[in-house]
């Protein structure tokens, strides 16, 4: 579900990696609800610089479908070494209360999966792939 959605159900830590700095300042996270921002580091040429949370604001929270940070244009920000990941956004995603119809979909997958046990495990079949699916994308916390 979380693959498909986008959406956290548990808690969870993530991460967002990007090689040099977004040139409109602003870092959107792929996935949510996001409860927290932990932390934004840039790996340098002489080590890691913290940006100060003071440094950026955010727009997150639980019924939050854009979550991201944007960095003040007031920041000077430090020079990434041009490592794939210097850029490392941390942060919490967990949604605090799981709707009901997530909920039926888990429970519908699973008692598939326990019927047809013998069976390939990752194919869903005809009559559950639709529902799931509809599931998914109602819920979806992806932007389009």
């Amino acid at each position: 579900f979380e693959q498909t959605s986008g959406r956290t159900l548990g808690a969870s830590t993530k991460t967002v990696k990007l090689q040099q700095w977004p040139a409109d300042r602003i870092i959107r996270i792929p996935s949510g609800p996001v409860a927290s921002i932990t932390s934004l580091t840039c790996r340098t040429t002489s080590g890691t610089s913290t940006v100060s949370s003071s440094d950026y604001v955010t727009q997150i929270g639980q019924d939050e479908t854009d979550p991201l940070v944007q960095i003040k244009d007031t920041v000077n920000l430090p020079e990434p070494d041009g490592y794939a990941s210097a850029i490392t956004l941390t942060y919490s995603a967990q949604t605090t209360t799981i709707p009901a119809a997530v909920k039926t979909a888990i429970l519908t997958l699973v008692a598939h999966w326990y019927e047809n046990r013998s069976s390939n495990a990752r194919d869903i079949g005809p009559e559950v792939g639709p529902a799931i699916d509809r599931v998914c994308h109602r819920y979806a916390w992806r932007r389009p």
